[in-house]
């Protein structure tokens, strides 16, 4: 017997007899959370075996081994065979390459809202597309998922990789009709480069992959070139990204608490739940630098449903010191939002574990509403059917406009720290502040002013009339310990 050679984790391996008739087939499949298989370590992934008895003709071999099924695209082994030969022609007459990785953006979503099948039919076009744009001699291969790779020989300079990139952008931008449905995606792109990024096959393709999340983190829909610095800021991405498979495990995730200050009681009343990482080697970690990585790689579904279960033990310590009514905000990931399984894994929880819904906040950032908006008030009125008490966070910071939030099921507006800092000093600081306030009370709905650090500051705050106050006047973010503590009326 023989072997075809292949990569377990991403294509078939086939097992063959010298007579031509294949033994069996086999492949190593991900859990579809993830398709890194940093996360799902392989005791989890699941075998897929099948014995043919067909005999099949060699093309049918070649073409089982060396090309994608889907796509009908050359994959990742085809790919290095073709690289490692491109590597050795530009050698020999001293010529340019340049490697292209294509990553779709936001292409979970597709798959969350229209299925699978739906997905596969937009990969096909998107595919077609692709290699109708590319040279006839380059090769465009398909890496799994939504990854696609594309080597560009005999290049003048690193500009024709630029100009082809941008060819792809706006290819793939166009709007692309499947099952009646117009979809409109972008693709993120990464440039690495022979002979200026190395000449050896797996460390280009590394670097390319390392530029497109670059691209991504600026924005995503764009190229960028392969850069030093990218590589050392991506390697610390890469790094901590792998880490968060384990973070849960480890239980080196933990919560803090920030105290809200009722202005009209005159105490705390709430808590906006933060979450933290200490990382046993880099110390530390900021959630704004690791709550992102998580979202790319599919932990923040995880780290979200912790949060609730620990948030479920604190409403019962609360309820034991005496502090029946007081509220505690998690903050829910935009994309986490838009997953169809957000809904019923919110209800699982709200059913199975203590979290009072007239007690629990949910906060979603401004930003959210930027595009989706038919789906999002779909989202927010079914949390709204559970009993829930939604805020917006961040507001001020983003492009929301007020006829959404007239109709918007919003209860809390939580004005964002840019606009608080200083509204003692700065007179346009102050209007607008004003303005938020007076809308939002018109609108029936609560402000929570955000950032406030100064006594003068939580004077201008009180006389426009602000609901609450969150920041280091008050209190900064403390262990759940110490919240029990500070948790009592103060003079003001």
């Amino acid at each position: 017997m023989n072997w075809i050679p292949d990569d377990q984790r991403k294509c078939p391996r086939v097992q063959v007899r010298n007579d031509g008739v294949i033994k069996s087939l086999s492949l190593m499949v991900l859990p579809g959370t993830s398709k890194n298989p940093t996360i799902a370590p392989p005791e989890r992934w699941m075998k897929l075996e099948t014995t043919i008895n067909d005999k099949l003709t060699r093309e049918q071999l070649l073409s089982l081994a060396y090309y994608d099924t889907l796509t009908k695209l050359p994959n990742r082994t085809l790919f290095f065979d073709r690289l490692q030969q491109s590597i050795l022609r530009a050698e020999r007459s001293n010529t340019l390459l340049a490697i292209l990785f294509l990553d779709l953006d936001d292409f979970k979503a597709v798959n969350d809202s229209f299925g699978h099948d739906f997905g596969d039919l937009l990969l096909c076009e998107v595919a077609k597309r692709a290699q109708n744009t590319v040279r006839s001699g380059d090769t465009i291969a398909r890496f799994g998922g939504d990854e696609f790779v594309v080597i560009l020989e005999d290049i003048q300079s690193v500009a024709t990789a630029a100009k082809m990139a941008k060819r792809l952008i706006t290819t793939l931008s166009d709007p692309i009709s499947i099952n009646h449905h117009q979809m409109y995606i972008s693709v993120s792109i990464g440039i690495s480069t022979y002979p200026s990024d190395g000449g050896i096959a797996k460390n280009l393709l590394k670097k390319a992959d390392i530029a497109m999340y670059k691209a991504k983190e600026s924005g995503k829909n764009q190229f960028k070139y392969y850069e030093k610095y990218t590589n050392e800021n991506q390697a610390r991405s890469l790094k901590l990204m792998s880490d968060l498979s384990h973070a849960l495990e480890y239980n080196e995730l933990f919560l803090v608490y920030q105290p809200q200050y009722s202005l009209e009681s005159k105490q705390f009343t709430g808590a906006e739940v933060l979450i933290r990482w200490q990382h046993p080697d880099l110390g530390l970690i900021s959630p704004a630098e690791f709550i992102p990585l998580a979202e790319m790689n599919g932990m923040i579904n995880p780290i979200t449903e912790r949060i609730f279960m620990e948030v479920s033990n604190k409403f019962k310590q609360l309820e034991q010191h005496g502090h029946s009514a007081f509220t505690l905000s998690v903050n829910i990931s935009p994309r986490m939002l838009f997953e169809s399984e957000f809904i019923p894994t919110l209800s699982f929880l709200l059913d199975n574990y203590y979290l009072p819904s007239e007690k629990l906040r949910l906060e979603i950032t401004e930003n959210t509403f930027i595009k989706n908006m038919s789906e999002l008030v779909d989202k927010l009125q079914q949390l709204k059917d559970f009993g829930l008490h939604l805020e917006i966070d961040d507001y001020g910071t983003g492009f929301t406009s007020l006829n959404y939030l007239i109709n918007l099921p919003i209860d809390t507006l939580k004005i964002d720290r840019c606009f608080i800092t200083d509204i003692d000093k700065i007179p346009k600081n102050r209007a607008i502040v004003s303005a938020m306030i007076t809308i939002a009370h018109h609108l029936e709905m609560q402000i929570i002013a955000e950032g406030a650090e100064t006594e003068s500051e939580k004077s201008v705050l009180e006389e426009l009339e602000c609901d609450t106050i969150q920041g280091y006047y008050y209190s900064k973010p403390l262990p759940f310990d110490a919240l029990l503590l500070v948790n009592s009326p103060l003079s003001g």
